[in-house]
């Protein structure tokens, strides 16, 4: 009698021991679902982060994603000129059209001067150098200058710098430029623009030559 209630004990407790390890074998349904839960939760926070932040950068910005587009694709170009220029440096020293290293002009202060004629000369030289493979570079229908622009407020000079210039280029264009890859402003930054009409603006891209 004795040796059948152990018996029917050590049964009973294997059984129990079974039970125990394939309780341990994975989550329950209901601890899957709520893990599930909380990893949308945190999808859902972090999907309404980023379309938050993206209309604000976008609000007040009323350009169509063509105008865009194509704001990107100028500034792109025009950063590959300004390689070629920090190119033309590395091979002769000094700025194109500031010493002349093809047509032996220029005054040699690196500044552009288009008083003295260096930006025509600069641009020539950029050809002539083989950095820039035409005479006549043009971004969105527009001439490619370069040139040292003085920069004043209420009468003061502020300084100044050597800038693609690019006139009569779109206006939202310039704005979608200014936006994305600036400080958002016309009168402030690397990029400045000023108006020639209601479509129509006069473009600065500052050249820098740190890198």
């Amino acid at each position: 009698m004795d040796r059948h209630i152990r018996r029917v004990r050590e049964v009973a407790h294997g059984r129990n021991w079974r039970v125990c390890r394939a309780g341990r074998r994975g989550f329950a349904i209901s601890e899957l679902l709520v893990g599930v839960l909380l990893l949308f939760a945190v999808l859902l926070g972090l999907l309404y982060i980023w379309t938050t932040d993206e209309g604000t950068q976008g609000r007040g910005l009323d350009v169509t994603p063509y105008r865009t587009a194509n704001a990107v694709y100028a500034y792109n170009l025009l950063e590959s000129y300004r390689v070629a220029v920090m190119n033309y440096i590395d091979m002769y020293g000094h700025l194109p059209g500031d010493e002349g290293a093809v047509n032996g002009t220029g005054r040699g202060d690196w500044r552009i001067e288009r008083a003295l004629g260096e930006d025509a000369l600069a641009v020539a030289e950029l050809h002539a150098s083989g950095v820039v493979p035409t005479a006549n570079p043009r971004v969105r229908g527009c001439a490619l200058d370069l040139y040292w622009v003085s920069l004043v407020a209420d009468g003061r000079e502020l300084g100044g710098a050597n800038y693609f210039v690019l006139r009569g280029f779109n206006a939202d264009e310039a704005r979608a430029m200014d936006w994305k890859f600036d400080d958002k402003r016309a009168d402030a930054g690397n990029i400045l623009y000023s108006p020639v009409d209601d479509e129509h603006v006069d473009l600065f891209l500052k050249i820098k030559l740190d890198g």
